[in-house]
């Protein structure tokens, strides 16, 4: 068994300028991902929050975002609100990795909103 874990933190004033800026949600977040934030009011603690997520899981798998886009992973919240990742089959046949072992914690603190990724292979 291996653990791997990555963790990333964004301040979500940078996010909310990003959001000023064409396409970034389209760029960056899948449409599912899209609709979650329509849900919550586009709010930047969300948004900055997945944004976290997504480089945590990269980093956790060790590839950083260079062979891959943002938009191969989304970072859902199941019935409860808890976060899951979810990812794309390009991804899936290229890393391999069962996401039935994976959590993912996400946190919001005034101007900063912090994801830790724990991969179990």
């Amino acid at each position: 068994m291996k653990i791997l874990h990555g963790i990333d933190i964004v301040d979500i004033d940078r996010i909310s300028s990003s959001l000023k800026r064409k396409n970034f949600l389209t760029r960056i977040f899948s449409e599912e991902e899209i609709k979650l934030f329509k849900s919550k009011n586009f709010s930047h603690k969300t948004i900055a929050g997945n944004f976290a997520s997504k480089e945590a899981f990269f980093k956790a798998i060790g590839t950083g975002i260079i062979d891959f886009s943002f938009k191969y992973i989304s970072i859902l919240r199941n019935i409860n609100g808890s976060p899951y990742i979810k990812i794309d089959n390009y991804l899936k046949n290229k890393i391999n990795i069962n996401l039935s072992n994976t959590s993912i914690s996400i946190s919001h603190e005034k101007k900063y909103a912090i994801a830790s990724i724990i991969i179990i292979i």
